[in-house]
């Protein structure tokens, strides 16, 4: 790629973060298809389903530390926590995607977001996560959710999708591949609804504090 083509799409890419924010700000959540390539979507799966062969993945809890539950009937999914100083390729590439967007949102709307905490998120066929709202009682360092879809050739008849609670209205979002989802972590509760196909994510939360002081 050229110099003149990558300020192009370096303008391009600022441009759409414009009116994503803006969508953000003005419903609380906002919905971003393709914020990451096709090829990166496909090493991210492929990267998600070793880690599943390896055992590396842990059943997912509700609550923080020790007061940490499993509850098979509420939630259903298994996480794989990342370290974003310790990732390789193609977590890395990831990464520097949501390092940058929240650069973005600090600059253009004084979000005070000072680091990010995520995981990979595996559902299993058959499994959901009942309503709730990601916002922890204990603290308050979640500022916004955010997950990422890595599901090639998903359907509607897949099932699994996120289901937000807004103050009017229900809005289900399918977990398409290179989909973003965004929202504030304390005002929307959500779910995931029954998943009829293995279901592949990179979820997490971008904090007011460093990851070190949220005592989670």
């Amino acid at each position: 790629m050229s110099a003149k083509d990558a300020l192009s799409a370096l303008e391009e890419r600022r441009i759409k973060m414009e009116q994503f924010s803006d969508q953000l700000f003005d419903r609380d959540y906002m919905i971003w298809d393709n914020f990451i390539s096709d090829n990166l979507v496909t090493t991210l799966n492929q990267k998600a389903k070793q880690l599943i062969e390896q055992e590396k993945f842990r059943k997912a809890g509700i609550g923080a530390s020790y007061m940490k539950q499993i509850k098979e009937d509420t939630r259903g999914d298994y996480i794989h926590w990342i370290d974003p100083s310790e990732a390789t390729e193609p977590i890395q590439s990831f990464v520097k995607e949501i390092d940058f967007f929240i650069r973005f949102l600090n600059n253009r709307c004084y979000t005070g977001v000072r680091d990010f905490e995520m995981h990979f998120t595996f559902y299993p066929v058959g499994t959901r996560y009942a309503k709730h709202i990601d916002q922890l009682k204990i603290n308050g360092q979640r500022l916004f959710s955010v997950v990422c879809y890595l599901n090639k050739n998903w359907s509607e008849r897949d099932g699994g999708a996120l289901r937000l609670y807004l103050k009017d209205q229900c809005v289900d979002v399918e977990p398409l591949a290179g989909r973003l989802v965004v929202f504030k972590s304390h005002l929307i509760p959500h779910e995931v609804l029954v998943t009829h196909n293995e279901r592949i994510a990179l979820t997490g939360w971008l904090l007011n504090q460093p990851k070190t002081l949220t005592f989670v």
